[in-house]
């Protein structure tokens, strides 16, 4: 672990940036597949004429409604994600700490 408490990466900071713009592209299709997926569950779920070019008022609600589901959906998701993860750092946080006292305790 480094002075400022962060954990110290094995991978080289070539790796690492290559790692990070994966994820980031990894996100960027995944959001754009949710959103893409968003638009046709509401268009099924809502639209049921075509007689008009523009939604009418219970469409409009209904995309909406159906949007802010999705949404709500989305950011417990995540959130429960980000537990999960905070939780799986904390775990990889305590087993480095435990090998550090070890190490120290063998040099001693």
């Amino acid at each position: 672990m480094s002075s400022d408490g962060t954990i110290e990466s094995n991978y080289s900071d070539k790796d690492q940036a290559y790692y990070e713009q994966v994820t980031l592209e990894q996100q960027v299709l995944h959001n754009t597949r949710n959103y893409l997926t968003l638009g046709q569950m509401a268009f099924r779920t809502c639209v049921h004429s075509f007689l008009h070019s523009e939604l009418t008022e219970r469409e409009k609600k209904c995309v909406s409604s159906v949007s802010l589901k999705y949404i709500a959906s989305a950011l417990r998701s995540t959130s429960r994600l980000a537990e999960a993860q905070a939780l799986v750092l904390k775990r990889e946080r305590e087993d480095l700490e435990k090998k550090v006292t070890v190490g120290e305790k063998k040099l001693s």
